[in-house]
């Protein structure tokens, strides 16, 4: 039995749920962004590290840059890449689509009719 991904509308307290599309951010697209933000802070700290005032920063980006790389790969792991579906509104019933890039849920957005602000969580 396969499980449809849904998303969660919230608006003034009323629920909807409809259809979507869920991405997350897998293992190796962390990995990468991981290895991504130490090379940045590594090479960073080589290039400030022969100035004489800067000297300091330098060394300790260069210190950094392997904690800040593993800290990338933590948090992004897991994230929604990208979220995309349809709902009624819990509040006028007039149907909206939605589609969001990358972020932490909840996502947010305004019904195309009654311009009520509501909130979108993925639903597993």
């Amino acid at each position: 039995m396969d499980k449809v991904p849904k998303l969660l509308v919230m608006i003034d307290g009323k629920e909807g749920e409809g259809p979507a599309s869920i991405t997350y951010v897998s293992l190796a697209g962390a990995l990468w962004r991981g290895t991504k933000t130490f090379l940045l802070a590594f090479f960073g700290g080589l290039i400030v590290f022969p100035v004489p005032l800067l000297h300091i920063f330098g060394v300790l980006l260069l210190l950094a840059s392997p904690f800040a790389g593993v800290m990338v790969v933590i948090k992004s792991y897991g994230l929604v890449q990208g979220m995309a579906g349809e709902f009624n509104c819990p509040h006028c019933a007039a149907a909206n689509a939605m589609e969001y890039q990358e972020g932490n849920a909840p996502f947010y957005g305004s019904c195309s009719h009654c311009r009520n602000p509501y909130q979108v969580f993925p639903k597993a």
